[in-house]
């Protein structure tokens, strides 16, 4: 029968190797994706441009107007005329906001030349 200096020496040494474990966790801190939450932070993992480019891919585009584009938290500033080399959500966001200005300025255009709703259902 094992005597209690015994048993509090293998105790002793269980706990020293799950401390050990433990200390070798922190030292490899477990790596958060973009947008997840990070207990350590209290918040969520933030984007960066590093994590676009993998996630969308990189296009270059050139744009028609100056406009600035946010994606995540990251803006970038798209410059008339200026070749553009992002990831492409930014081309993405841009597009649909293009597409977006020109319908309103479709509509506008529609109204002032006197073409009512009635006579095309469904476009303004």
């Amino acid at each position: 029968m094992p005597t209690k200096r015994q048993i509090a020496e293998k105790a002793r040494e269980a706990v020293a190797g799950l401390l050990e474990e433990e200390a070798q966790k922190l030292e490899e801190p477990r790596q958060y994706k973009p947008g997840e939450y990070n207990p350590h932070t209290k918040g969520k993992t933030p984007w960066t441009m590093k994590n676009l480019e993998e996630a969308y891919g990189i296009v270059e585009f050139t744009p028609d107007e100056t406009i600035p584009v946010t994606v995540s938290g990251i803006k970038l500033m798209l410059l008339d005329g200026v070749t553009m080399t992002a990831p492409k959500c930014f081309q993405d966001i841009w597009l649909k906001s293009r597409e977006a200005r020109k319908g309103r300025n479709t509509a506008k255009t529609l109204l002032r030349l006197g073409i009512f709703k009635e006579d095309y259902p469904g476009q303004l």
